[in-house]
């Protein structure tokens, strides 16, 4: 057991990060033909990182520090998933990533880049209550709260947690996209891991997609994968086609969706059950 939990995370790391970079090639491919433009080509997020990763810094800047302690964060959060650990302790992975994210912004003294800071905040208040309830939806359905569990179910949690679902779809739009702010001031390798992490944290966000499907069944977790990879284009699809808003618009309607959604979604499965 042991030994399989093992080879699933050392998997999982080596993997995310190219099914993350293939993701967003994929992504820019999409909203380009959204556009009626050719864009780029799906492997172009490799040609980036390569030209990040060649450029050489003079020195270490202090906020190279904490992005690489946000990317230790987000690996073990991603690990953890793999390895089918407590999602509270997932949640927890993820909100301390990203506090060292928003510590290496604040530490440029960049008002931009603070500025970023603040935005990022919003992000991150804008869909955590959305993913707790999540998480409590899976305790109340599937008996725990343990990824490993919920995989093996026995069937689909989809259509009794549809309204969590929806919400959570709902909020990946505000949760999958990062300022560009934030990282004004982080430039060669530095970026890079920015991005990488970023990798991990798509594959992630889609994982807990994927767990709405898994029905312990070979077909429930290839209906997982395509309802996960269906869901990151939808996500691609309304940021390419609609305007954005301000943050206070998308705090609040976040929250709304977690109320409405989430909340109600709860109680039917307290009905329910």
């Amino acid at each position: 057991m042991i030994i399989r939990m093992i080879i699933t995370i050392i998997v999982y790391l080596i993997l995310a990060p190219f099914a993350g970079a293939l993701l967003e090639g994929c992504g820019r491919k999409f909203a380009a033909a959204l556009q009626g433009r050719r864009g780029p080509s799906v492997m172009q997020p490799f040609r980036d990182m390569k030209k990040l990763m060649e450029k050489n810094e003079k020195e270490e800047y202090i906020h190279g520090y904490y992005v690489k302690v946000f990317l230790l964060f987000m690996v073990a959060a991603g690990a953890a998933f793999s390895a089918g650990l407590d999602i509270t302790f997932i949640v927890l992975a993820m909100l301390s990533a990203y506090a060292f994210l928003i510590i290496s912004a604040y530490v440029t003294g960049s008002p931009y880049a603070r500025a970023g800071a603040e935005n990022e905040m919003m992000r991150i208040l804008s869909f955590v209550p959305m993913i707790m309830l999540m998480a409590v939806g899976f305790q109340m359905y599937c008996g725990s709260m343990n990824v490993g569990d919920i995989v093996i179910g026995s069937s689909m949690p989809v259509l009794p947690m549809i309204g969590i679902l929806a919400g959570f779809v709902f909020i990946c739009s505000a949760g999958m996209r990062r300022n560009d702010e934030l990282v004004s001031e982080f430039a060669g390798k530095t970026l890079a891991i920015v991005k990488i992490a970023k990798w991990y944290e798509v594959v992630l966000m889609l994982g807990f997609v994927f767990l709405f499907f898994c029905n312990g069944s070979f077909a429930g977790y290839c209906i997982g994968a395509a309802a996960s990879i269906l869901i990151y284009l939808l996500e691609i699809f309304i940021e390419s086609c609609f305007a954005g808003v301000k943050k206070k618009y998308v705090f609040g309607a976040a929250w709304l969706a977690a109320a409405v959604l989430g909340v109600t979604n709860i109680f039917m499965l307290y009905v329910i059950i």
